[in-house]
């Protein structure tokens, strides 16, 4: 299942990409996802468990290499996993991908409702099970587009590895709207197009340097095959500014407040991520340390209802440093008290 093909584009990639550094933009935003030919991959993450598409078909294996052979059994397609784990996450849950027959595979309009029913399950659960990471167009085999993934799940963070979880859809828009659109592509590097369900419901396509998705003649297909065995010799981590790490280690904080604002909305405008992160920060800077207590503080602020305009907002923010977790509970007494002075001066009126 895709969306109408797009029109070919006459304008580089370079170029193209030039015009959005200021602002991280997908090119597109469409309610299907637009394929455009490529080799067609799915990113799956098997963090939290597999997708509901396997049904527990890989629960009984009792290694890494069992684990594969079921998964492509249920699959019924190849498979490919990350083979050197990060010291913070099991093999099994490391993320992997799963070869397609193009656009016209039925695994992709299963995939793509697949996504749709998860994130509605999250929406309305708060559980955060996202399985069904991406699905990418690239001109990599299974193989290398798997150890490039794999090297991309490693950033420094003050001088420190850690694990990026990007298999979660939810984390890549994170880095999409933290990042430049050329700062994205180039991390992507050989990766083609990157389509990923957004949190607003649409499918939103990144480029990477290698997205050739119109190239037709023998010459324009050799020049790519170079350029991205040139791109892979390229280092795959992703290289944040000081003020871009911050934002990160902010990045749980930041998606617990999305999470709130769609409920409260019904929506995740673009510029709510913008919102939610300058909201986390205001709550750190009026000393809030507690998880649950900041992302209180936060999605009130990004709907513009600062929690320390009033003076018994303030109260509440001081007692909550006296005893983390429980601001959620005295803002909830607050937010009731003043809905029920709306009401009685309406009912005055």
């Amino acid at each position: 299942m895709t969306g109408e093909s797009a029109p070919p584009s006459a304008a580089p990639v370079a170029s193209r990409l030039d015009q959005g550094q200021s602002k991280p933009k997908f090119l597109s935003q469409t309610p299907l996802p637009v394929l455009q030919g490529l080799p067609l991959y799915a990113l799956i993450d098997p963090f939290l468990g597999e997708p509901h598409l396997l049904a527990g078909a890989s629960t009984s294996a009792t290694d890494l290499d069992d684990l594969q052979a079921a998964r492509r059994s249920a699959w019924k397609r190849a498979v490919w996993v990350a083979r050197d784990p990060s010291p913070r996450v099991e093999a099994d849950r490391m993320p992997y991908v799963v070869q397609l027959e193009g656009a016209d595979d039925p695994l992709v309009e299963l995939l793509v409702q697949g996504a749709a029913m998860e994130a509605q399950q999250a929406s309305e659960t708060s559980i955060g099970k996202l399985g069904i990471g991406a699905l990418i167009e690239t001109p990599l085999d299974g193989q290398r587009l798997m150890q490039r993934i794999e090297q991309m799940t490693t950033v420094m963070v003050r001088g420190r590895p850690r694990y990026l979880r990007l298999a979660d859809p939810r984390v890549f828009e994170l880095l999409v709207h933290l990042l430049s659109a050329r700062h994205l592509a180039e991390w992507l590097g050989p990766v083609g197009r990157w389509h990923l369900r957004l949190r607003n419901g649409t499918w939103g396509c990144c480029l990477g340097l290698a997205d050739d998705a119109f190239l037709s003649t023998e010459a324009e297909l050799y020049g790519r095959r170079q350029r991205v065995e040139e791109l892979l010799t390229k280092p795959a981590r992703l290289l944040l500014s000081v003020e871009q790490e911050a934002r990160l280690l902010d990045g749980e904080a930041v998606s617990l407040t999305l999470a709130v604002l769609q409920r409260e909305l019904a929506d995740v405008p673009d510029h709510a991520h913008e919102a939610a992160w300058t909201a986390c920060e205001q709550a750190a800077a009026v000393g809030l340390t507690d998880l649950n207590d900041r992302v209180s503080y936060a999605w009130r602020a990004a709907l513009g209802r600062p929690v320390n305009g009033t003076t018994r907002g303030r109260e509440a923010i001081d007692a909550a440093k006296r005893n983390p977790g429980s601001l959620e509970e005295r803002l909830w007494e607050l937010d009731a008290d003043s809905q029920q002075g709306t009401s009685s001066d309406d009912a005055r009126a």
